[in-house]
């Protein structure tokens, strides 16, 4: 059947509140993006009828299942497979859709290319400044941000988790009308190993008292983890016994291990790969580190908070928020690594205050625990977006 068989008729547009929505994402998900969408869409399927659509079978999908949701995968053979979008069509029209929901540069290329049969309105999270999300790696900066940043255009409506990336979409000329700011929030079911189980897990020996400072992300650029090993550096010419943890993988796992042996400091720092768990990793910490040189409004932030555990953050995106330098933890600027290793020792140097200003930090950020209020915000955008085109404000 081709795209332009399948005829939608006048009743298409509906003026009832919404009812049924699909989420569209990758699937390769890791890390806050795939946290954000499993816990909005847990939250939401209390109220209404809510799918997750993703593009291939993995952590994603099986997490997803095993939390109850409604999962489809529309197995997509590469990038280039573009079948998928009559199946996407297909079932936007079969299941009686009244939103789609895309999270990430895939899914928005494919909604984009869905779009002009697809009849009900589109609506994307802007996760990042979606500009940067492939630093580093020229051939997917030029092909899938340039890709992104056309789909970017066709959406009826665009949702940001910080007022900084609100502002930075109306600058590339996004109506504000058509942006919302929603942030992220996190469950409060928090599971999470023992200290020596993670260790005997990642074959780690430590004592006790060894100092344990650690950056949970995905490794690219962006995140700043080789500002963290070059802070490294100087904390463990303070600290000879601190050890450093790396968790995540990504394309740059061997530019940092090339610059964690440039730096001579290779038998004092570990590269544990995928953390399936963030809890696990986040829980062994003595000092957690965001040195991200663009954020938005981290999950890892949230996760560290609800443990409890003293951070350091540059002062990126709408960190600031929760945390509160001196109180709830400490700030940096992005890339001033003197800055990012003197509030390392610090904290390490103060384990008093340090503990103090983590338990600040969880109580902080105890309101972005209610994630049901995340839910509700995202209803009420979906019903505003539906009200807009019943009155004709959106073209389809």
């Amino acid at each position: 059947m081709a795209l332009s068989n399948l005829a939608f008729g006048a009743g298409d547009v509906r003026g009832h509140g919404v009812n049924r929505v699909l989420h569209m994402i990758s699937g390769g998900d890791t890390g806050g993006g795939k946290t954000h969408v499993l816990t909005l869409v847990s939250e939401i399927q209390k109220e209404i009828s809510a799918q997750v659509l993703c593009f291939m079978e993995g952590a994603f999908s099986e997490e997803a299942r095993a939390m109850g949701l409604d999962v489809i995968v529309l197995r997509q053979q590469g990038r280039q497979d573009l079948s998928v979008v009559r199946s996407i069509v297909r079932h936007v029209r079969e299941q009686g859709i009244d939103i789609v929901h895309s999270h990430g540069a895939r899914a928005n290329f494919l909604t984009m290319l869905s779009k002009p049969w697809l009849k009900v309105p589109c609506v994307t999270t802007v996760h990042s400044d979606y500009r940067r999300d492939f630093e580093g790696n020229l051939y997917k900066h030029l092909v899938y941000t340039s890709l992104n940043s056309i789909s970017l255009r066709v959406f009826d409506h665009y949702i940001v988790i910080s007022d900084e990336l609100k502002q930075l979409l109306v600058k590339r000329g996004i109506a504000k009308d058509r942006i919302d700011s929603v942030r992220n929030y996190l469950s409060r079911r928090i599971e999470h190993m023992g200290r020596e189980e993670f260790m005997r897990a990642h074959g780690l020996c430590f004592t006790e008292n060894t100092p344990l400072v650690g950056v949970l992300g995905r490794l690219h650029p962006v995140k700043g983890q080789e500002d963290f090993l070059k802070a490294a550096k100087l904390v463990h010419a303070r600290f000879p016994d601190a050890r450093f943890l790396l968790g995540g993988d990504g394309e740059a796992l061997g530019s940092l291990r090339a610059l964690a042996n440039r730096l001579d400091i290779s038998s004092c720092v570990w590269f544990l790969g995928h953390i399936q768990n963030p809890f696990d990793f986040l829980n062994v910490l003595d000092v957690h580190v965001l040195p991200s040189r663009s954020e938005t409004f981290p999950y890892v932030i949230l996760e560290a908070a609800a443990l409890g555990i003293p951070t350091v953050s540059t002062d990126v995106g709408s960190v600031s928020e929760i945390i509160r330098n001196g109180e709830t933890g400490l700030l940096v600027s992005p890339s001033d690594i003197t800055a990012l290793a003197e509030a390392i020792i610090y904290l390490i140097s103060h384990p008093d205050h340090a503990r103090k200003m983590g338990q600040n930090l969880k109580e902080a950020a105890s309101p972005y625990f209610q994630p049901s209020n995340m839910a509700k915000k995202h209803i009420e955008i979906y019903n505003k977006v539906l009200q807009r085109r019943s009155h004709g404000r959106y073209s389809m």
